[in-house]
């Protein structure tokens, strides 16, 4: 699946494939590269919980353009924070593949991260 997204002034692009999981594994893990417009590259893995698959399977869109969009929300958001470097193991529970509710009952929606 492709991944696309922008942050740290950059544009980001790259595919996600399933992986297999080790033994220590919680959740199902996806192997993740991208790079940016400048040729900088990182990998690294999205760790999807049970709930988010559901999720994505149920998302009109289809699972891989739901999990694609939440694994750019995640990565994005992470870049908000730090540069984005190899080795990275990010969670991706049900609210990335979904979006955030706003507290006080602002409705359902992706936040924006």
């Amino acid at each position: 699946m492709n991944i696309a997204f922008e942050g740290r002034g950059d544009r980001w692009s790259g595919a996600a494939e399933k992986a297999e999981p080790g033994d220590k594994d919680k959740f199902q893990p996806w192997s993740v590269r991208v790079s940016t417009t400048g040729g900088e590259t990182v990998e690294g893995v999205m760790l999807v919980t049970d709930l988010a698959a559901e999720k994505a399977e149920a998302d009109a869109g289809g699972a891989a353009g739901a999990l694609g969009q939440a694994f750019s929300r995640a990565l994005q958001a992470e870049l908000g924070l730090r540069p984005l470097r190899s080795g990275f193991r990010f969670v991706v529970d049900h609210r990335w593949v979904v979006g955030y509710s706003r507290p006080g009952g602002g409705g359902g929606g992706s936040s924006g991260a």
